[in-house]
């Protein structure tokens, strides 16, 4: 008899895959939940328009001069827009959770098992934990410092570009271990 990983080995070999670009992009999404940690701009349900809007905003706000600002607030757009759609997720994960832990009729107006997406017929399971909600919460705050760090980044390149002094850096190592030496 076969061990597993020769049977796997022998099937992979089978496997032709998606051949179109539209096979491709179609099996590209299966593994997506909800996204939070995509690095793509846009996801199936989300509008590239509004992505635009976003980043012509803050352009217009943080008026950027030169390719090195120019990044700066593309980046600041990017981790803008991941942050909603993080945001996004962990409040789905709490209301997952809220469903799952009481017995209320509203909550099951609100929440079903699944969300159907009805685009290209995509699923997103209602297979939400506490762990998950956990993760998406801490990313969340990751891309919130990022964020931040790009804006003060921006901030000091443009008020050196102004001619106003610029302090440096800091940067500041905390050790919370108590008794340790």
């Amino acid at each position: 008899m076969a061990s597993k990983e020769e049977t796997n080995r022998k099937n992979s070999l089978r496997s032709t895959g998606p051949k179109t670009p539209a096979g491709k992009m179609a099996v590209s999404r299966n593994a997506v939940r909800h996204g939070a940690y995509s690095e793509a701009l846009t996801l199936l349900l989300e509008s590239p328009e509004d992505f635009q809007a976003l980043k012509t905003g803050l352009v217009d706000t943080l008026k950027p001069v030169g390719p090195m600002e120019g990044r700066l607030v593309e980046r600041l757009a990017s981790l803008w827009w991941r942050m909603d759609r993080t945001k996004t997720a962990a409040n789905q994960a709490l209301w997952m959770n809220a469903k799952r832990t009481t017995m209320d009729p509203f909550m099951d107006l609100l929440v079903g098992e699944t969300i159907a997406l009805e685009a290209d017929e995509c699923r997103l399971s209602g297979a939400w934990d506490h762990e998950t909600q956990e993760r998406l919460l801490r990313h969340e705050l990751t891309l919130e410092r990022s964020f931040f760090r790009g804006l003060h980044e921006l901030e000091r390149l443009q008020a050196k570009r102004q001619g106003h002094p610029v302090l440096p850096t800091v940067s500041v190592d905390l050790n919370l271990s108590r008794g340790q030496d």
